[in-house]
């Protein structure tokens, strides 16, 4: 897809400015996605265009990833390569018990780990 193709769908977001490039949803992409030389752009389209369908699972498990790698990012994870299981678990624990459901965990944990499988 070329940068033109982007005007066509104001939601789409060019990452690295050059034709083949693949688009974010919604905005911006994370650091740790752009971090590097890494795949990880290409990854992220695909688990968030191409793995997910209904759009309400696809927001919400954005924002989950999303989150989790601002986390691992503040914890000096400076890739997607670095972060381990044992970070996915050291998140989840760190979400406030009194303001998340367990309900809400486990899709959190559900989308990091959906994500990770791709990465």
């Amino acid at each position: 897809m070329s940068t033109d193709d982007s005007t066509k769908d104001s939601r789409l977001v060019v990452i690295g400015g050059h034709s083949g490039t693949q688009l974010a949803p919604g905005g911006s992409l994370p650091a740790l996605i752009t971090a590097g030389n890494s795949p990880a752009a290409h990854v992220w389209h695909d688990f968030f265009e191409g793995e997910i369908a209904n759009r309400h699972t696809k927001r919400d498990y954005e924002k989950h990833v999303r989150r989790f790698l601002v986390w691992a990012a503040g914890r000096g994870r400076g890739s997607l390569a670095e972060i381990t299981t044992a970070d996915v678990g050291r998140y989840i624990k760190s979400l406030a018990p009194e303001k998340k459901s367990v309900s809400l965990k486990k899709q959190c944990r559900s989308a990091v780990r959906k994500f990770f499988r791709l990465a």
